[in-house]
């Protein structure tokens, strides 16, 4: 049986070290990105449950005002969200 050159054992060697070398970059980089996407949709998952939880009430007048302080936090979520409230009949 013939040996692999020396120059072939080295091209292997460094392909497995790049390969395996790679493989964990990519892990550990998808592991961290998952993790920070994760905390980011909880971030404004929060802020919108505080936004509907404030304006879930009636309306305070016939005609609503803007609210630019309770439509700012979950901006970053929908882009342009609105609430409405509907009464008992629709």
């Amino acid at each position: 049986m013939k040996r692999l050159s020396l120059r072939a054992r080295l091209l292997l060697l460094t392909a497995g070290l790049l390969l395996a070398g790679l493989t964990l970059t990519g892990t550990l980089v998808s592991g961290q990105l998952e993790r920070f996407q994760l905390d980011r949709l909880d971030g404004q998952l929060r802020s919108m449950t505080e936004l509907i939880s404030r304006a879930a009430g009636p309306p305070p007048s016939a005609s609503p005002a803007v609210r630019p302080d309770l439509v700012d936090p979950a901006l970053e979520l929908f882009g342009s969200p609105y609430v409405v409230y509907l009464d008992a009949r629709g």
